[in-house]
Parts: structure tokens; C-alpha cells; sequence
């Protein structure tokens, strides 16, 4: 019996902090899962919702989220810190549930070189700002 292969290494984690945000969370997953390619990964943690952002995230059925919930609510600074900590990529990036993602920007556009800074600076939820940073 050969061997199984190995995984291929998350390349990019999206975090995506979530509470109560059924009306929003599933557009914004989408949106997200779009701009992703197949070996990068979006984890979820739920800051204890009440509604159905939980059910939502989950019926979309895709293998490259993880949906992580907390038993008690804890605010949006420990819940990202939650979402970093279990992320698995080379390149972090943080989401909230509520803005749609991406102005064409790409997984595939981060990297060293300086067409994928350039290009990560784009992504709203790269720095919490849909304005560029200015920094290199």
C-alpha cells in the first residue's frame, strides 16, 4: 500500500472573528472562500453567538473553513486572538463578519515580492482598514 501524501502546507490563514452576524456572515464567507486558493484555509471563531452565524458558516460545506465556537461571549480582541492562534498559514490575515472582502486581490497575490505586499495592502481586512497603509 503506498504511503499517503502529505498535506500541502496552509499557504495563507483568513481569521474571521464572528458574533451574532447571521445577516452577514454568509456573504462574507463567500467572499472570502473566493479569494482563497485550495490549500489556504478561513477559521472561524464564534464569540458565542445566539443566532444562527454558526448553522450558516457551516452549511456552506467548504473543506478549507474550520469553525471554532466559544461556550462564553469574550469580545472581538480574544476571539481574533483565538482565530490566530489556531491558524496554520505562512500569511495571516483578519476578517470581520460584516465587510464584503476583496477588491480583486488574490491568496495567490501575497507573498515576498513586492507585487504581493503591494496587493495585500488592498485586502480590507489585511490591516482592519479597507485605506492602503502606507508603511513598506
Amino acid at each position: 500500500m503506498p504511503a499517503a501524501e502529505p498535506a500541502s502546507p496552509v499557504r495563507v490563514s483568513v481569521c474571521l472573528a464572528a458574533h451574532d452576524g447571521a445577516e452577514y456572515v454568509g456573504e462574507q464567507v463567500r467572499s472570502i472562500l473566493d479569494q482563497l486558493g485550495p490549500t489556504d484555509e478561513l477559521v472561524v471563531v464564534d464569540d458565542a453567538s445566539t443566532d444562527d452565524t454558526v448553522s450558516i458558516v457551516q452549511s456552506l460545506g467548504d473543506a478549507r473553513v474550520t469553525v471554532h465556537r466559544s461556550d462564553a461571549n469574550v469580545g472581538s480582541v480574544r476571539t481574533f486572538e483565538r482565530a490566530l492562534g489556531l491558524a496554520r498559514g505562512a500569511y495571516l490575515l483578519l476578517a470581520d463578519q460584516e465587510a464584503k472582502s476583496g477588491d480583486g486581490a488574490k491568496a495567490s497575490d501575497i507573498g515576498p515580492s513586492r507585487r504581493a505586499r503591494n496587493a495585500s495592502r488592498r485586502w480590507p481586512y489585511s490591516s482592519g482598514s479597507t485605506k492602503p497603509s502606507s508603511s513598506r
